[in-house]
């Protein structure tokens, strides 16, 4: 089955059971959390992705209908048995998740706390 990501939005790439989603938009709030939201939901629910490692490294800005998006995913793929990861936070982005204490409940990789190796590669 087939599925059409929008790539102003997101890309998508299957690295074995890891499916990496990077968000390419500096801005994950109310003017784009519904189609981005039901994106990622799909690839769980029509794809049956469970492993999903998302690079926030372009986010500049996260509101709480992004942040509700993100747990509600989290609740998904955890029911699914599988994970859920951000990678690449940008500080100000961390600092929402640390002021909502969601740090405690996600798996938040702040940016430069891993190697500099981009999740998705541009084609």
């Amino acid at each position: 089955m087939a599925l059409h990501f929008r790539p102003d939005l997101l890309q998508v790439e299957v690295k074995d059971d890891v499916t990496v989603v990077k968000l390419t938009t500096p801005r994950f709030d109310d003017s784009n959390a519904v189609p981005i939201g039901q994106q990622l939901a799909d690839l769980v629910d029509r794809l049956g992705r469970h492993k999903l490692h998302l690079d926030l490294g372009e986010v500049e800005f996260l509101s709480s209908v992004g942040l509700s998006k993100l747990l509600t995913l989290n609740k998904k793929v955890q029911a699914a048995g599988g994970e859920l990861q951000l990678h690449n936070v940008q500080p100000v982005v961390y600092e929402v998740f640390e002021v909502t204490q969601l740090t405690r409940l996600l798996d938040i990789r702040p940016k430069g706390s891993e190697p500099e190796t981009p999740l998705v590669t541009s084609a």
